[in-house]
């Protein structure tokens, strides 16, 4: 009998020899923030919409749909850079049923068949240019 797609997903991550080149895609179930359940602080609801930073988000489908920031919407630019704590409004991660979330999306997942992958699209840069774009961002951090 041959691998499970856990089995030969790990393999591969192991640098031992899986049975056939894995899909990250099919081969490993994602979870996380805006992949299923949430929560929404981080790309906002699903088919668009604001996140808990206040950036409102479009799902365009030139992008086969993925999140991206509304193009000219941001909240900080070179002139208000300085004031951010004053304009960027963070979420509080305490408000949200982190383990009702985990268990609902969890509950999906044959966890002897499928790898899991925790996703987290947004890192500080990429917050960075959720609220102000990348060009703008970059020269901020240059600046």
């Amino acid at each position: 009998m041959g691998m499970t797609r856990k089995e030969n997903y790990m393999a591969a991550l192991d640098h031992k020899k899986p049975d056939w080149v894995p899909v990250y895609l099919m081969d490993n179930a994602g979870i996380g923030f805006c992949v299923d359940i949430g929560p929404w602080f981080e790309k906002g609801p699903t088919g668009g919409g604001l996140d808990e930073f206040g950036v409102r988000w479009i799902n365009p489908a030139s992008g086969g749909g993925t999140p991206i920031p509304a193009p000219g919407e941001f909240q900080l630019d070179p002139d208000n850079i300085t004031d951010w704590k004053k304009i960027v409004k963070f979420p509080n991660v305490n408000d949200y049923d982190w383990e009702g979330i985990s268990k609902a999306e969890l509950a999906k997942i044959d966890r002897d068949e499928m790898a899991i992958d925790f996703g987290s699209g947004n890192g500080p840069y990429e917050r960075l240019a959720a609220l102000m774009g990348f060009e703008n961002a970059l020269i901020a951090m240059a600046e």
